[in-house]
C-alpha cells in the first residue's frame, strides 16, 4: 500500500551482511517498486567517493509513475 520509500543505502559494506545499494535496488524491483529520485548523499572522508545515499522509490503502477513524459 506504501507509495513512497525512502531508504538510506551505502555503496560499501560498512558493516557485516549489509546490503549495498545495488541489492537494495534489486531488493525493491522484486517487490514492485521503481528507483525514483535520488534524495541525499554523502562522500566518505578517506578519499571522497560516493559513501551512501537516499533512494527514494515509488510504486511501479503507483500514482508516481502515470506518465513517462519528459
Amino acid at each position: 500500500k506504501t507509495e513512497v520509500f525512502i531508504i538510506e543505502t551505502s555503496l560499501f559494506r560498512f558493516l557485516t551482511r549489509q546490503p549495498i545499494t545495488r541489492e537494495i535496488i534489486g531488493f525493491m524491483a522484486d517487490r514492485g517498486y521503481e528507483l525514483y529520485d535520488i534524495t541525499e548523499f554523502l562522500r566518505r572522508p578517506l578519499d571522497g567517493a560516493l559513501g551512501q545515499v537516499d533512494l527514494a522509490f515509488v510504486k511501479a503502477d503507483g500514482r508516481f509513475r502515470t506518465s513517462a513524459a519528459w
